[in-house]
């Protein structure tokens, strides 16, 4: 788990080189590594966070046979079973890291070796024989990598800003900004940035850089986990497959030489994390920690719940309280270090794992993917509700905002509503049957599929590899190990939404190790920053200030009415609500981000 940063025929003295790694340092705080040819054409840098095998000897770049060099951030989580095969076949090691057998079966095998590997990764080997460079992204995509391909030039870096100086110029992508404000879940899988000539390496994909010609292929093929022959006979086989996988998959991954511990939610999934965990006997001998991140008088804190999934499993609970008292000379960093667009400000998250480490905690099994895989989101739902009825949304819309016009600020509950509309919904229901939606295995799974591997995943993946790697912690996610992903798509519909539950499955192989008012729970906030109370609070002052500033109306990122507009109406309410607050920060991010380089990136 670390930072990467390397350059191919740029004029880069060494020490600029480490400036440049320097700048990603947070990932990778417990050291670092530069290695150069003899005439500095090829130069890698390593920023390390030890995990496994934390001696020296484990550093990077590693070199094998003085002949292939590797950088590499993530973590093999099977390399213990993958050096007993590579030891059977006459392969010694040195050291006892996974960073060693990832190189080394690279070398006996290539690029088929990419399909053994469970784990997350994005690496580049130089092969100083060939003077050529291999490199590859984890199938979901799961740890990042950026480059430059300008022909004899090539360079990459695990963040964008590990690339500033290997630019001719530094140029926003207009287009690719309107499109991330437009689409901020739906952007992340495009190869652009928000910078021009900085692209995204793609996941489940290696590629070949050699003589100054990039070629890239895909090596997981997702589309193939649609086709797939279910295993199970039933639901109570089902259940118990994926409650086997889940055990596995949470024991790889709690392989670790350091401290390790779970951001703990009030939701079933981080609780599903934390139990499993428990029941397996982690925690008793204060071996692994649940993290509660607090947000005290907020809508959004769910310290009761996440506490008492901990209680139950047996598991030391440690309670991190998030500040929104920042001034915003470090919102600004805030959104330097995040150096993306998204729906919400990245301060809650950042102070999290922060608060993780501060506490000794080093890696965090989370539960991340568990929603996308086993239909945990309602607005998949809801789309298809309003498709089929569309007066009782917009007789709901329509009751809210008069309820705001006085004052009250909860919204009203489609249970209240339906009623009122009794003869539409059964004539509707008599021409189609709106769970049509869920009795088809083919669309419900295909919307799954669009989440997992093109939607809102990918942008998730993306966030919280940068939430965590700015505190110096490694991010596991049991959900998505790659058997669990691939079990995922063969279940039925039904196996997912059950009895008026989502996530059926996930609920019932819980049982008897979360408590049941967890289970039980259908109405969740999720781990986020409560945008509408933060501007409409601590940070009003700040943002009008922005907004109304030379700067701001001298920005052409932002469609500026737009953002003026947005305000308005978002203080003139009576109800400063999350998404009207995450849609004004989420317009005004190009600015902020255009901002924060010129005093971070590019001053």
């Amino acid at each position: 788990m670390c930072g990467i940063f390397g350059t191919v025929n740029y004029r880069i003295s060494s020490k600029d080189f480490q400036l440049q790694l320097d700048k990603i340092k947070h990932r990778g705080p417990d050291g670092f590594g530069v290695w150069e040819n003899n005439d500095g054409s090829v130069k890698l840098g390593h920023r390390r966070l030890a995990i496994i095998d934390t001696d020296s000897r484990s550093n990077q770049p590693m070199t094998f046979d003085n002949r292939y060099h590797i950088v590499f951030n993530g973590e093999i989580y099977n390399y213990i079973e993958l050096r007993e095969e590579l030891q059977k076949k006459g392969v010694q090691f040195v050291t006892a890291s996974d960073t060693e057998v990832l190189l080394k079966l690279m070398i006996l095998d290539g690029p088929a070796a990419l399909s053994r590997l469970n784990g997350m990764w994005a690496f580049v080997i130089y092969d100083a024989l060939e003077q050529s460079l291999f490199m590859s992204r984890d199938r979901l995509g799961k740890k990042p990598l950026y480059y430059i391909y300008k022909g004899e030039q090539f360079a990459f870096a695990s963040e964008m800003k590990g690339l500033h100086s290997c630019l001719d110029e530094f140029v926003y992508d207009h287009d690719f900004i309107r499109y991330a404000v437009a689409n901020p879940f739906d952007n992340e899988r495009k190869p652009e940035t928000l910078i021009k000539n900085i692209f995204k390496f793609p996941a489940g994909c290696y590629g070949t850089y050699k003589k100054g010609r990039l070629e890239i292929h895909r090596y997981y093929f997702p589309e193939q986990l649609l086709h797939q022959t279910p295993a199970h006979k039933n639901f109570d086989e089902a259940v118990e497959q994926f409650r086997e996988l889940f055990e596995s998959s949470c024991k790889l991954r709690m392989r670790s030489d350091v401290p390790v511990g779970s951001a703990l939610s009030g939701g079933i999934d981080s609780g599903f994390v934390v139990s499993t965990l428990g029941k397996m006997g982690y925690g008793r001998s204060g071996d692994y920690t649940a993290l509660v991140a607090s947000f005290p008088g907020s809508a959004l804190d769910e310290t009761a719940a996440a506490l008492q999934v901990a209680s139950h499993a047996g598991v030391n609970a440690v309670k991190v309280v998030v500040q929104t008292d920042l001034h915003p000379d470090q919102i600004l960093k805030a959104v330097y270090d995040f150096e993306e667009i998204y729906l919400t400000a990245p301060v809650t998250f950042f102070q999290s794992y922060a608060g993780f480490r501060k506490n000794g905690i080093v890696v965090t099994l989370d539960g991340h993917g568990g929603d996308e895989l086993f239909g945990g989101y309602p607005f998949d739902m809801d789309k298809k509700l309003k498709d089929d009825f569309p007066n009782i949304f917009k007789m709901r819309n329509t009751l809210n905002t008069i309820r705001k016009m006085y004052g009250q600020k909860e919204n009203i509950p489609m249970n209240e509503v339906l009623p009122h509309f009794k003869g539409e919904l059964l004539q509707t229901i008599k021409k189609r049957n709106p769970l049509s939606f869920f009795e088809n295995e083919k669309h419900y799974r295909n919307q799954l599929f669009h989440s997992t591997f093109s939607g809102i995943l990918p942008t998730l993946l993306r966030n919280y590899d940068k939430y965590s790697m700015h505190a110096g912690v490694e991010v596991r996610m049991p959900f998505l190990d790659y058997r669990i992903v691939a079990f995922a798509f063969t279940l039925p519909n039904s196996y997912r939404v059950r009895n008026g539950f989502s996530k059926a499955i996930v609920r019932e192989a819980a049982k008897g190790i979360v408590p049941q008012p967890v289970l039980q729970t259908k109405l969740k906030s999720g781990w986020n920053s409560p945008m509408g109370e933060w501007l409409a609070g601590v940070w009003k002052e700040w943002l009008l200030d922005e907004i109304h500033s030379s700067a701001f109306s001298n920005c052409d990122l932002v469609e500026t009415d737009k953002v003026h507009q947005q305000a308005e109406e978002f203080y003139n309410s009576a109800s400063y609500d999350h998404v009207h607050g995450q849609q004004l920060w989420l317009q005004l991010q190009p600015y902020l981000i255009e901002k924060a380089n010129k005093e971070f990136a590019l001053s």
